[in-house]
């Protein structure tokens, strides 16, 4: 753990580099993301309510107890609710600035909530708006965490000496560290007072 940390800061201005990559990368795609998505991810929480406009008042709200739709005993209903409209964006990110969209992008970066991202563009936007995330994840997951770890993989490397070595030096390299670990078994003496166990022993 002592040598990892040694090397993240011993090339800290390598990863400073990547990092800076990995942030204009995300604010190419946030700037593109508020251009495609910005307002357009909002809806009313009335799912029979499509325009803005419509989306006032207040409506009948199902309460499930458990997200498995059962159907009712015949003669009972689902409880429900009156409800407020509210035309919002989706819980947890949007595209309305530039900011929200860097974030958002930022959390998909981690590979948590993508799917969300996905989902909600493809049930509100179409499914050909899912290429969006898509690239996105492609190229600053693939690409960028790739180089991250990358970084500091060579300055290790560099560190022990071996990042300049040709192949075949590798190998010698190799071969002396294992011709280090080789040891003779140790005999034991040969017993020479007494005939027998010399003759066992030969």
């Amino acid at each position: 753990m002592r040598k990892v940390v040694y090397e993240l800061c011993r090339g800290f201005k390598e990863i400073l580099l990547v990092s800076t990559m990995l942030i204009m990368l995300m604010f190419v795609f946030a700037s593109y993301g508020v251009q495609l998505y910005g307002g357009r991810l909002a809806r009313c929480n009335d799912p029979t309510i499509t325009k803005r406009e419509d989306c006032v008042g207040v409506f009948m709200r199902r309460v499930f107890v458990t997200k498995m739709k059962l159907q009712p005993a015949p003669g009972e209903s689902y409880p429900a609710m009156m409800v407020p409209r509210v035309w919002a964006n989706p819980r947890r990110f949007n595209f309305d600035n530039i900011g929200d969209a860097m974030l958002a992008l930022f959390e998909v970066l981690s590979f948590k909530g993508w799917l969300d991202v996905r989902d909600v563009l493809i049930k509100v936007l179409g499914p050909f708006h899912a290429i969006y995330i898509h690239i996105y994840i492609f190229l600053g997951c693939m690409i960028g965490l790739t180089l991250f770890v990358g970084v500091v993989i060579a300055n290790y490397s560099e560190n022990k000496g071996t990042a300049l070595l040709t192949v075949d030096q590798r190998r010698w390299c190799d071969l002396k560290k294992r011709l280090k670990i080789a040891q003779p078994l140790h005999l034991p003496p040969r017993p020479d007072g007494k005939k027998f166990r010399a003759f066992v022993y030969d």
